[in-house]
């Protein structure tokens, strides 16, 4: 399973044989903090991304990460860039769910660049099932697109949901991490 986060910013977890794999430093599913694809390999049809998002500077220090584009706040970015008005991002979702063609072409960036990240994360870790918490993770819509998008990209293919809501809600990650804190103080 790959542990997904997507709200004020992009992280994840990556647990294997029931087990929270912790790499060097003990990071391990932080797959926000690399460069996104520009342009990323796949997009819809349609979607002209001739005109290359800037690398923004992300909180990590690093530039150009995905994070940049695909948290709560850099959505809300995204969507500037793209020509759209000023709103927060459950507007941007609210507006893209109804139709709106600003919206619309913001989702389209995003999906395309998250998608492509996703299943890179999948087609490397082998990942059979992804639960998405955070606050962008409670809009089934976005949940879904996500999914079409990360199963159309990965090498093996699967009819069941790859990409689903997480059963704890948007506040997964948070009580996962408690979890972990009160398993090493026990050991």
């Amino acid at each position: 399973m790959f542990g997904v986060i997507l709200g004020t910013g992009v992280g994840g977890g990556l647990v294997i044989d029931g087990r929270l794999v912790r790499g060097l430093g003990g990071v391990t599913g932080e797959w926000g903090h690399g460069p996104f694809i520009i342009p990323p390999p796949a997009t819809p049809p349609g979607l002209d991304l001739s005109r290359v998002i800037p690398s923004f500077r992300c909180g990590c220090g690093q530039t150009g990460c995905l994070d940049t584009i695909a948290g709560a706040r850099a959505l809300e970015r995204l969507h500037l860039w793209a020509g759209g008005s000023a709103a927060t991002s459950r507007e941007i979702l609210t507006r893209w769910e109804g139709g709106e063609p600003e919206a619309r072409r913001t989702m389209d960036i995003y999906l395309a660049y998250l998608g492509s990240a996703l299943a890179l994360v999948v087609n490397t870790t082998g990942a059979t099932i992804i639960p998405v918490g955070g606050g962008l993770g409670g809009s089934a819509a976005l949940i879904a697109a996500i999914d079409r998008g990360v199963r159309q990209k990965i090498l093996v293919q699967c009819d069941a949901p790859l990409v689903v809501q997480a059963v704890l809600g948007k506040d997964a990650g948070l009580l996962g991490a408690a979890c972990l804190e009160c398993e090493s103080e026990r050991r």
